[in-house]
């Protein structure tokens, strides 16, 4: 690890295994760019066209080297009118949830004793937090595509899908 003030620094060698807590070893510092540090693939399409009506452009610790052992990545959805992100949650991290363009119903809920749900139309420029391992969906809430920014609190969040 490379020492940068009282933080240490460690990118992501992409040229070998990550361990089971998903963390690259560190690449030698000799060799660290500017390029370990740029994605440029978060790009909004102009309409989604897919069977799904969704795209999903992630930027995970194995696109983006430089978000190793930083504990965050993040990915851009693409939604289409009527269409919805299923049911799932994320055992380990929290994320935030951006509204870039159009809206979204979003809705979590907790578990017992509470058994509560949470639901709110987000809508552009407009933030929603869903904390660690609740259960979630959101939908596009308009008639255009709605495109939604999230960022996690790991470097490589787990997505399980409910039913």
């Amino acid at each position: 690890m490379v020492k940068v003030g009282v933080k240490s620094l460690c990118v992501a060698n992409l040229s070998l295994s990550a361990n089971n807590d998903g963390i690259y070893p560190c690449k030698d510092p000799k060799f660290v760019t500017a390029n370990d540090f740029f994605f440029s693939h978060l790009q909004l399409p102009p309409a989604t066209t897919n069977e799904r009506e969704t795209i999903v452009s992630e930027a995970f610790d194995f696109h983006l080297p430089g978000l190793n052992t930083l504990g965050m990545s993040m990915a851009l959805t693409d939604i289409g009118p009527g269409s919805r992100i299923p049911p799932h949650f994320h055992p380990d991290t929290s994320k935030l949830v951006t509204v870039y363009r159009g809206a979204i119903l979003i809705q979590f809920n907790t578990s017992s004793p509470e058994n509560r749900s949470f639901t709110r139309v987000v809508r552009e420029s407009e933030v929603f937090v869903v904390p660690k391992g609740l259960h979630l969906t959101y939908r596009n809430y308009g008639e255009t595509d709605a495109a939604v920014l999230e960022v996690y609190s790991s470097q490589r969040p787990k997505f399980v899908y409910v039913g």
